[in-house]
């Protein structure tokens, strides 16, 4: 009867040991990542929203966002709140909003007509207690710019005179 129970405390033991070896993994939420789809002419500037939202409710922390864009078809103007780049990438910052949505504004000028994509082509976010988020939806920008209004000039009468000149046929 002795040996039994110094097995049954032997295996209770190497459970307790197991449980403590191993570490615990700490779920935090999941996020997505979406963008508007504007539509601009060419040479006039347009916006484009980005917001960062963590779908299982928990308050957002710091997110970082690295995106793409064709420097041929656009060229980045500004951006805020913290929105930097240029030359077809930007990095959007986004702080501690004790909210569950970090949202940034993009300002571009187009510059061709056609239609063009904005990526994401690195990110990052953690909750307000610092634990990583998991990116469940990863959004694009789909941006159609159109060619500029060229409206011609009508043709002006300059005189009401008969013609001159002969016509013949």
């Amino acid at each position: 009867m002795n040996r039994k129970w110094k097995q049954i405390w032997i295996r209770f033991a190497m459970v307790l040991m197991l449980a403590v070896a191993i570490p615990f993994q700490s779920f935090a939420g999941n996020a997505r990542i979406a963008f508007s789809d504007p539509t601009a002419e060419v040479g006039s500037e347009f916006t484009v929203n980005v917001k960062f939202t963590c779908t299982t409710g928990e308050k957002i922390g710091k997110t970082v966002v690295m995106l793409s864009y064709d420097t041929s078809a656009m060229e980045f103007v500004s951006g805020e709140p913290d929105v930097s780049g240029g030359n077809g990438a930007i990095r959007v910052i986004g702080s501690a909003s004790g909210t569950s949505e970090s949202a940034s504004t993009l300002h571009f000028k187009a510059l061709k007509a056609g239609s063009s994509k904005i990526q994401v082509t690195d990110y990052e976010g953690y909750d307000a207690d610092e634990q990583l988020l998991d990116i469940t939806q990863l959004g694009s920008s789909s941006v159609t710019i159109q060619a500029g209004s060229t409206t011609a000039a009508a043709p002006r009468m300059l005189s009401l005179l008969p013609c001159r000149f002969p016509l013949a046929p």
